[in-house]
């Protein structure tokens, strides 16, 4: 459980440090934003269900943004070797990664 704090920790500190999460952030609100005025459902009756229809799939897409990253920077910047024969298990470094990339850190 330690071993996945700590992954937790320094991946939420990459997104904070880093501007790709302030442009995705910027993107989503910008586009949820969009949809939720543009949502003909919105203007009928008070409901967030055209805005949740369409807001649903953008999230999605964005989640897919951000996850494949995790990996991907950790190959680029040659740390994944570290990672990898560090004395954790891989189910750690992803629970870790995924926590991290949720935002969840104590």
């Amino acid at each position: 459980m330690k071993n996945t704090a700590i992954i937790t920790a320094k991946e939420f500190r990459s997104y904070l440090t880093s501007p790709m999460a302030y442009i995705v952030i910027a993107i989503f609100l910008a586009l949820s934003g969009f949809l939720f005025a543009g949502s003909p459902a919105t203007y009928v009756e008070t409901s967030l269900r055209g805005f949740l229809e369409n807001g649903s799939l953008l999230l999605l897409l964005l989640i897919a943004v951000l996850t494949m990253r995790l990996l991907a920077e950790e190959r680029k910047m040659g740390t994944i070797e570290l990672l990898l024969t560090a004395p954790v298990r891989d189910s750690e470094i992803v629970v870790g990664k995924f926590l991290g990339s949720l935002g969840w850190c104590r």
